[in-house]
């Protein structure tokens, strides 16, 4: 049960354009692996992922001011713009 569980719940970010089918199973799979011996490894691959994701949200709002001076500044969330 445990592992029909973790299969679901493992989601690996977007495979390359080009990578073979079979890769992307045993990516998974190898994911999967971890979930279920050492879940404290992917809590901490979480963790790296989104103090990454902080820095390039801080880089794109220093390189990309909100031109909307009623939004708030946010570090963690990169603010788009809407097309329309």
């Amino acid at each position: 049960m445990i592992f029909f569980c973790a299969w679901v719940a493992v989601h690996r970010n977007i495979p390359p354009y080009r990578e073979k089918i079979w890769r992307a199973v045993f990516g998974r799979f190898r994911m999967l692996f971890w979930v279920v011996v050492v879940p404290e490894v992917v809590l901490a691959w979480a963790a790296k992922q989104w103090v990454a994701a902080k820095e390039v949200a801080k880089f794109y709002n220093a390189q990309f001011p909100s031109e909307n001076p009623s939004l708030p500044y946010c570090d963690t969330y990169i603010k788009l713009q809407t097309h329309g």
